[in-house]
């Protein structure tokens, strides 16, 4: 009888998995010629799909200027978050690097060290029995080397093959399995790849055999996203899950019995276990759920894993956030414990191969402070409600992760912080607007800060409510003491070492109604302008800001009032009517409201809106 091994080698090539040999004839010892052929394996994995749901309606802003509606937002004390069931609107029609959302779920090739087992069962007439398996490693192995592994069939012979793997580098369960059984006991709460097919040996050339994985539980993936709080790194996060929502238990999963011949579960071993309510970040073993980066190479952004056997939907369930801690900009840790965060979804209808992606996007809660409102007149009338952002925004860098951001602490900004320095109406620090039909910067800063659209500039009415006189509308400036801040003199700044020192520079707060939270390291719950000073106009190459000085730093406090500006005949550039408004305070208590003065504007394409850089406070949208 005349042998055929099968030499089984992984080969670092995009999209698959090679395993190959070469034609060559040896002696098996007993006189009967093994003949050695090769065969062509290629192994992928397809990622579970995200299940597509409707997305929530959403709020109409609190803002004159028309900008985008902002979403549903749920308050807490401590921060506030949006929850999302599905794919959020900025991530759809991207791919992420933890997971295959692409259309048709394309597969991708198996990680490197993951283990997988690949059993044979001979063909005879319409029976089979068990042959042999083998263990086999995904890898970046080439012929020849030690990573070639080989499987001994008969030449001209057919097998039913079957395929699975936990999508993990530790040693897999093997399956039961008698000559004509195969079975995976007790799956769950893990992952369940599998594949089976059939191969026939040639007897004349090679036979490629084609693994492609598919994903036979039900995933559901609980994200939480701290892009919203600023930071690039969660250092510790702790949640429960709970089944119903008015009166949580433990979470009900299903677990069951996996026959490899039929690619089913068997129905009589699925039955309900209890899952952990635990879920951590932390070293534990399975079942218990664990935090994981969702993009291995950023730590803002965690992601648990849960699976069952899909046989029945998952009832309404809860997610409670119990522990947060992340790093802030000075480099030390905001530790939020003891918390009652709780985040309720519907239930779930699950099928294998798909996954429920509940997403919680995380954000700095703001400060409230009712003030006055004016009518279409620009009279006092009644009073107005505005969120402000604890801190000035600041820009990164073009090209960084997460952007624009605030900051955390109330130190001062140095004198030549450029990066929280912006131009009229630009949207980058140290850059003019440019107004013409080519321009490629401009806009909200505030718009772009993640989650989009949750935070919009503060507008003239914004800053109005704070207190300020009748203003006429050619743009002369009048100046009050209507609920004028109290100036801190003679005040110790105390930075927490932010700057390194202890200084006098002078800052501007107002008592907001926002109770203090219950945890955390906030400041206060005070809003607080710092005397950053401003930054007047200079001489620019190419819209970039050369060198500046700030005379007024640690007296001054000056900010943009967003203000949409009229565009005659509807192109930009062209020709641009209005005013930007500017609110500053000085060491005299008050507050001024007044008309840019050098708001210059040239010709078609060549129009560069100059003005000073000032600061900008960013409001719930």
């Amino acid at each position: 009888m005349k042998l055929k091994k099968i030499k089984l080698l992984t080969l670092a090539i995009p999209l698959l998995f090679s395993l190959n040999s070469c034609d060559k004839k040896e002696s098996n010892g007993g006189g009967t010629q093994v003949e050695e052929s090769g065969l062509e394996v290629n192994v992928t994995l397809s990622n579970p799909e995200d299940i597509q749901v409707t997305e929530p309606k959403k709020v109409a802003s609190n803002n004159k200027n028309g900008l985008n509606d902002k979403p549903n937002i749920k308050e807490f004390k401590e921060f506030d978050a949006i929850q999302t069931a599905g794919i959020p609107v900025e991530e759809k029609n991207k791919k992420l690097l933890a997971e295959t959302t692409s259309p048709g779920n394309v597969p991708v090739p198996m990680k490197d060290g993951t283990k997988y087992v690949l059993f044979l069962f001979k063909k005879t007439g319409s029976t089979q029995t068990y042959y042999t398996h083998r263990v086999l490693t995904a890898n970046q192995g080439t012929p020849g080397n030690a990573a070639t592994q080989r499987i001994d069939v008969i030449k001209g012979d057919t097998y039913y093959w079957y395929a699975y793997s936990f999508n993990s580098a530790d040693n897999p369960a093997i399956a039961t399995y008698t000559n004509t059984s195969l079975t995976l006991p007790g799956i769950q709460n893990k992952e369940l790849v599998y594949a089976a097919g059939e191969v026939t040996i040639s007897a004349t050339g090679n036979k490629p055999l084609n693994i492609s994985f598919l994903q036979q539980m039900a995933r559901i993936s609980i994200e939480f996203d701290a892009r919203g709080m600023f930071t690039d790194d969660i250092e510790k996060i702790n949640a429960e899950l709970f089944s119903g929502t008015t009166t949580p238990t433990k979470l009900n999963l299903k677990k069951g019995d996996f026959n490899l011949l039929t690619g089913t579960f068997v129905p009589a071993s699925v039955l309900d276990y209890e899952l952990p309510n635990q879920v951590h970040n932390s070293v534990t073993p399975p079942p218990t759920p664990m935090f994981v980066n969702v993009e291995p190479l950023y730590n803002d952004r965690k992601v648990a894993y849960i699976y069952s056997v899909p046989t029945t939907d998952i009832a309404a369930f809860r997610v409670k956030l119990k522990d947060l801690s992340i790093k802030i900009d000075n480099n030390t840790t905001r530790a939020f414990t003891n918390l009652e965060s709780n985040f309720d979804f519907t239930a779930v209808k699950i099928q294998k191969n798909k996954n429920y992606r509940l997403k919680i996007d995380l954000i700095e809660s703001p400060l409230n402070l009712t003030g006055l409102g004016y009518n279409s007149l620009g009279i006092v009338s009644g009073s107005r409600l505005v969120r402000w952002a604890r801190q000035n925004i600041y820009f990164t860098g073009e090209g960084n992760r997460n952007p624009y951001r605030f900051y955390h602490t109330y130190a001062h900004q140095q004198n030549k912080d450029y990066k929280s320095m912006f131009a009229f109406l630009s949207d980058q620090p140290a850059k003019y607007k440019d107004q013409s039909i080519f321009a490629t910067n401009g806009g909200d800063p505030c718009l772009k800060v993640h989650p989009v659209n949750v935070w919009r500039s503060a507008n003239n009415d914004d800053w109005k409510s704070l207190g300020e006189a009748d203003k006429s509308l050619i743009g002369s400036s009048q100046t009050s003491t209507a609920n004028a801040p109290t100036r801190n003199k003679n005040l110790t700044y105390y930075s927490n070492g932010s700057d390194g020192v202890t200084s006098t520079l002078g800052y501007w707060e107002f008592d907001s109604e926002s109770a203090v939270p219950q945890a955390g390291t906030y400041p206060s719950n005070k809003l607080r302008f710092n005397a950053n000073g401003y930054i007047g106009e200079v001489s620019i190459i190419n819209e970039f800001l050369l060198t500046f000085s700030n005379s007024s730093h640690g007296s001054s406090a000056y900010y943009w009032a967003q203000e949409n500006l009229i565009t005659l005949l509807g192109i930009p550039g062209l020709l641009d009517v209005g005013q930007a408004y500017t609110y500053f305070t000085r060491n005299d208590g008050f507050n001024k409201v007044e008309h840019n003065y050098n708001l210059t504007l040239g010709l078609l394409g060549l129009s560069v809106l100059e003005s000073n850089f000032y600061n900008v406070r960013c409001v719930r949208n």
